[in-house]
């Protein structure tokens, strides 16, 4: 810090600790000086979309107000993955949305995350054998990347029939392969 000429004393930006002194007709005197800044927590990133089993790692930085630096502690809202002593998290299985907070010296810092899962599509019976103008109904499930059901559209290719868009099919009249 700095001491004008009336006595003034004006902290810097660091903490620390020190004496001032004024001196006159041959006296001197002294007074401790103990400057302390506000406690800071940064954390980066504050966004993050991960797919599911996959890490991110955060980094943290806190400093208490002597600007010494402190201990951070790591936590997880949400349904979506876990995190470690050293800020890295790994995203669960199931798609989702939630939060990674650090927090120090009474401070807390927020990491939004999205993890998002593969498309998913099955499709059951996988094998069909059918007479000239017989019926099958299929039945087919599916999930966008975050873990949504999502519309199924159906398509049959080969000349051996027709499908409608709940999945029942029929064979045409004439023998022959192809797929639904």
């Amino acid at each position: 810090g700095t001491v004008n000429w009336s006595g003034l004393f004006t902290a810097g930006d660091t903490a620390g600790t020190g004496t001032v002194t004024a001196t006159a007709v041959g006296l001197t005197r002294t007074a401790n000086i103990t400057v302390t800044v506000d406690p800071v927590l940064t954390l980066t990133p504050t966004t993050v979309s991960l797919h599911a089993g996959i890490t991110q790692q955060f980094t943290a930085t806190a400093t208490d107000e002597n600007g010494e630096p402190a201990e951070v502690t790591w936590a997880v809202t949400g349904d979506i993955g876990t995190v470690d002593a050293n800020g890295l998290f790994t995203a669960g299985e199931s798609a989702g949305t939630g939060t990674v907070t650090a927090s120090a010296v009474g401070l807390t810092e927020t990491a939004n995350i999205t993890v998002t899962v593969d498309p998913v599509l099955t499709l059951t019976p996988t094998t069909v054998s059918l007479q000239a103008g017989l019926t099958q109904q299929f039945t087919a499930t599916a999930t966008d990347e975050n873990g949504e059901p999502a519309a199924v559209a159906w398509a049959v290719t080969g000349n051996i029939g027709a499908v409608d868009e709940n999945g029942f099919f029929t064979a045409g009249t004439s023998a022959g392969t192809g797929t639904v």
